[in-house]
């Protein structure tokens, strides 16, 4: 819509990127949409992603076993994304711990993100 004001912050949780279905695999590996969301956010707006379950320590690398997560990540950084931020979540009630992608479009969220109580 031409008309649509850019937003401030764009929540995504959409399927887990470790669901093994056709519709995950074209969610996490479509740069249209990832641009789409980009381009729908202020010039210091935040995509929040949810990215499934925490990995483990003895888990393989990210590439191999979780190839979608993998290629999101990197497809944030390429479409522009200054700052990107993961967060752990142990408490959600999900069994284990989950994790969040903050992705910000200027630097200027860096400096939010590491900002103390004082500040």
């Amino acid at each position: 819509d031409v008309d649509a004001q850019p937003s401030d912050v764009i929540i995504m949780d959409a399927l887990d990127p470790q669901d093994n279905i056709e519709f995950a695999d074209a969610l996490y590996n479509n740069d249209v949409f990832l641009n789409s969301l980009y381009r729908a956010l202020t010039d210091e707006g935040v995509l929040v992603l949810q990215l499934g379950e925490s990995p483990h320590n003895s888990d393989p690398p990210e590439q191999s076993n979780n190839k979608n997560r993998h290629h999101i990540m990197n497809m944030i950084e390429d479409v522009g994304f200054q700052s990107m931020h993961i967060y752990e979540e142990s408490h959600c009630g999900f069994g284990y711990p989950w994790s969040f992608l903050v992705a910000c479009k200027s630097d200027k969220c860096r400096f939010n993100w590491y900002m103390n109580e004082a500040e």
